[in-house]
């Protein structure tokens, strides 16, 4: 199984960032890096890793081991050149999967938000403030809209359907049905969803079922999984009164009026214990209903689990639809490799302002097409930048809890090896050192046993009878 992760704020900080454009932290685990868009089979996964602050968004990276309280915490912040790296990656290019630590900020509005501060209720004043969660993921997901967007860091279930219309800010005057209807007073039909608040619902959004795929979620109790959603396991269609809608087209005088009753559908009880309502309303073409051939293609499904513990809902397992059963590796996505070699520049490595271009940054395909020719069309990340250990793995000894000293700055051999393929030079990582670049298997066990020796003996010589272990108080 290749797992993929990205991180949040109990990170190995000084370790990841010597793999700050993505790579391997260990045997079929790949780590996305700062931001990152890789594919696996016909699925494209892309993430953001670390927590909003708004004093350091703007900032370069400036943090350097060994770490002071402060950059101990801001390592981890997210910066402004992330996300437009993110923003860069053309719309067409569909993102399935978006992963981040911090929810998007507002998105508690789309799901049930009263259960969520019945179950958190010290939430209840930064969502009435609506301070909960990144301002820059609502960008990223109002930008990508992918098809799922998976959160952590407030350690609670949550889950909530986005619509894909103009979603713009998370005032939920937006999502009136009368405000949607009278901008588009002169238009045809199509059809949009729009979340429904359900009073007196535990978890509205319990039920949620994609076009050939099933979810499967672990229950309260995590003994076993349930909720499996089966394929097209949608309820009757919904609802729309089409002649009524062709007389308010007819009659401009009334036509708002007949708007109201034409979205006045009824909800069915599948729908109504989903909390999703689907409502007919007039668009200024058939466009999206014509790329979209499913509802769901129309929304992001947002998804946020809690900590793995007992009694705790942690575990959710997604089916995806795939067109092909070959080429299920992890692959190198050639926009975004282009994107990051457009956009080193922009990479600082101190305190000032980062001033980011007005407009995107577009990938030629000429980029992308002399990339795939210099890789031989060869694009598996495991075949062309394997995991190296940089440093042997820690054992504690002697039962000795104490914390090693700090390591400088060692770099990288994943890092080089993609720094050389993209041509770009190191700015926030150091070239890795001949020593670092081992194999472990090349480290003499006999130096080992000699520094454990050391050890020993320099520690047996330093003892004081009088003094008092810390770790005992």
């Amino acid at each position: 199984i290749t797992e993929i992760h990205h991180t949040g704020n109990h990170e190995a900080s000084q370790s990841l960032m010597e793999l700050h454009y993505g790579g391997w932290v260990a045997p079929k685990i790949y780590y996305l890096g700062n931001a990152g868009v890789v594919d696996f089979g016909d699925v494209r996964i892309g993430g953001i890793s670390g927590i909003f602050k708004k004093h350091d968004y703007n900032k370069g990276r400036h943090e350097r081991p060994p770490y002071c309280p402060s950059s101990l915490r801001s390592v981890y912040h997210v910066r402004n050149v992330d996300a437009y790296r993110l923003k860069c990656f053309q719309q067409q290019n569909k993102i399935n999967i978006m992963l981040s630590h911090d929810w998007p900020r507002g998105v508690y509005r789309y799901g049930d938000e009263r259960g969520l501060m019945r179950k958190k209720p010290y939430f209840r004043n930064e969502i009435e403030r609506n301070e909960l969660g990144s301002p820059v993921n609502w960008e990223l997901l109002t930008h990508i809209r992918p098809s799922w967007w998976f959160a952590a860091h407030l350690h609670v279930a949550f889950r909530a359907d986005v619509p894909n219309h103009n979603t713009n800010s998370t005032n939920k005057e937006e999502k009136d049905e009368s405000t949607l209807l009278n901008n588009n007073k002169e238009q045809k039909d199509t059809v949009m969803i729009e979340d429904v608040d359900v009073e007196g619902k535990k978890d509205p959004t319990t039920n949620i079922t994609v076009s050939s795929s099933s979810i499967m979620t672990t229950d309260q109790s995590c003994d076993k999984v349930e909720d499996k959603i089966e394929n097209n396991n949608v309820s009757s269609s919904p609802q729309i009164n089409t002649e009524k809608m062709q007389e308010a087209h007819n009659d401009s005088d009334q036509n708002e009026n007949k708007t109201e009753e034409i979205n006045s559908t009824s909800v069915t009880e599948e729908q109504d214990k989903s909390g999703t309502q689907f409502r007919g309303i007039p668009s200024s073409s058939c466009a999206t209903a014509n790329n979209n051939n499913d509802l769901t293609a129309q929304m992001t499904r947002f998804l946020s689990l809690d900590k793995c513990m007992p009694r705790r809902q942690y575990l959710s397992v997604l089916h995806l639809p795939s067109s092909s059963e070959n080429n299920r590796k992890l692959r190198y996505n050639l926009e975004w490799l282009t994107i990051l070699k457009n956009t080193h520049h922009l990479t600082v490595n101190d305190k000032r302002t980062v001033y980011l271009p007005r407009e995107t940054t577009t990938s030629t395909k000429e980029q992308m097409e002399a990339l795939r020719n210099k890789l031989n069309n060869n694009l598996d990340i495991e075949t062309l930048n394997p995991f190296v250990p940089t440093l042997p793995p820690h054992r504690l000894q002697n039962n000795n809890h104490r914390l090693p000293p700090p390591l400088p700055m060692m770099g990288n051999p994943q890092t080089d090896w993609m720094f050389n393929l993209l041509q770009i030079p190191h700015v926030l990582t150091v070239p890795c050192s001949s020593a670092v670049e081992k194999d472990k298997d090349e480290i003499s066990l006999e130096e080992e046993d000699d520094n454990k020796t050391k050890s020993t003996t320099s520690t047996q010589s330093m003892v004081d009878e009088n003094e008092i272990d810390l770790d005992d108080l």
